[in-house]
């Protein structure tokens, strides 16, 4: 198959949705399928594989790292309006995914929709959440699923928030997966090599973007409780992002200089060994689509601890494989220095985390997408053999679209 991935999200961002596509794409083509990447520009950032076009942008603030695509002439699109897909697949729902959209109606071609981001709930990023931008935002994310063939989720959670908006048309709840074996048999010590470390020192981690939706500055101050009790404790924040000025302020504040580390971001590539240093894992993001962190922490076999929330109803089961809390500083740091000091029940935990994670696998994930692909492209060739040749329909499409 020919399959063109229309994304807002993408290099040199990371974040789920840049870490979902790169294992889904690499999977794909994998197994012979060719693969296209439509996205934004980010400045000079030159891309290591092929088949990846980049669309002229502007950054739409020096305190994020979001460039936003404009659909105006320029070779790039021109070639992009050329290529002939047999599926394309929008992901995010900006406009890069909508240009995915507006080609698939102009060429005929079967659209699917994977709403990673719940964007009402990211609404204070956008003219600081005034002038009703939570509703907007729940409009154009209904827009979004109602125009498209199939529509893709990670997990009930965002379905029924889509259905609350109004959403119709079909919804496919496919996990994100994730490649297990990059999980598997990974050397220690990195963390605490970097960042000079104690083999004695009971490493706490969380992942994700330094922004106020993540919650970190509730995981510092639940981590101040747990500092009083266990000394010793070092917790890893990797990840950057608008708040770290501010979170490092905090840490100043509450006398845990040293005892808490940003890291900044580390490449996606070394994410393995950070996590196979971490004796706990926490989390309180209650805005999470699905929580790939979490996933990627229980396939290294961490005991997590996170904020009880939907998205985790089918990946969590409570004091099983891993520990489900209410948004509490005191509740959340208890669990913490439960775990730290009981080395037979973080292990149990940790086990059940590995045997949930097996689950997840991006093979299953692909295998599910293919078919959702498949149906596609064979109903639409039905509809289109009633009408007009596919071909005919192409040569057609492509004298319109800047013929030389």
């Amino acid at each position: 198959m020919k399959i063109g991935v229309f994304t807002d999200a993408y290099l040199p961002q990371v974040n789920g949705v840049t870490t979902s596509i790169l294992m889904y794409v690499k999977e794909l083509e994998k197994r012979g399928h060719e693969v296209s990447i439509i996205t934004a520009k980010h400045g000079n950032y030159k891309d290591k594989r092929k088949n990846i076009y980049r669309l002229t942008s502007f950054k739409i603030s020096n305190k994020t790292d979001v460039s936003v695509a404009m659909h105006i002439p320029e070779p790039i699109l021109v070639k992009i309006l050329r290529k002939n897909f047999d599926v394309i697949h929008g992901h995010s729902g900006g406009p890069v995914t909508m240009l995915g959209w507006e080609i698939s109606q102009l060429k005929n071609t079967p659209y699917v929709f994977t709403y990673h981001t719940m964007w009402p709930l990211y609404s204070h990023y956008v003219l600081r959440g005034k002038f009703k931008i939570k509703q907007i935002l729940k409009f154009l994310s209904r827009v979004s699923s109602n125009n498209s063939d199939a529509v893709v989720v990670p997990t009930k959670k965002i379905s029924n928030a889509l259905i609350s908006y109004g959403v119709d048309k079909p919804i496919q709840v496919i996990p994100t997966g994730i490649d297990l074996e990059a999980f598997k048999n990974v050397k220690k010590g990195y963390l605490r090599k970097q960042y000079a470390i104690g083999k004695e020192q009971k490493i706490i981690l969380c992942v994700g973007r330094l922004a106020k939706e993540k919650s970190q500055d509730f995981i510092i101050q639940s981590f101040k409780e747990v500092h009083k009790r266990y000394p010793d404790a070092i917790l890893c924040l990797v990840g950057d992002g608008p708040k770290r000025d501010e979170y490092e302020k905090h840490v100043k504040k509450f006398h845990l200089t040293g005892k808490v580390i940003f890291t900044g971001t580390i490449p996606l590539s070394e994410m393995p060994k950070v996590y196979a240093d971490a004796d706990l894992f926490v989390f309180a993001s209650k805005t999470e689509t699905q929580g790939l962190v979490v996933m990627e922490a229980l396939a290294s076999g961490v005991a997590v601890i996170a904020v009880d929330d939907a998205v985790y109803d089918d990946l969590i089961k409570n004091n099983s494989n891993g520990i489900l809390t209410l948004k509490n500083k005191a509740a959340f740091a208890a669990e913490i220095i439960h775990l730290l000091e009981n080395d037979t029940a973080r292990n149990k935990i940790s086990k059940q985390a590995k045997i949930t994670a097996q689950k997840f696998s991006i093979e299953t994930t692909v295998n599910q997408m293919e078919k959702i692909y498949l149906h596609l492209i064979m109903t639409n060739r039905k509809r289109l053999s009633l009408k007009t040749p596919k071909k005919i329909l192409r040569r057609v499409a492509n004298k319109i679209i800047f013929t030389p």
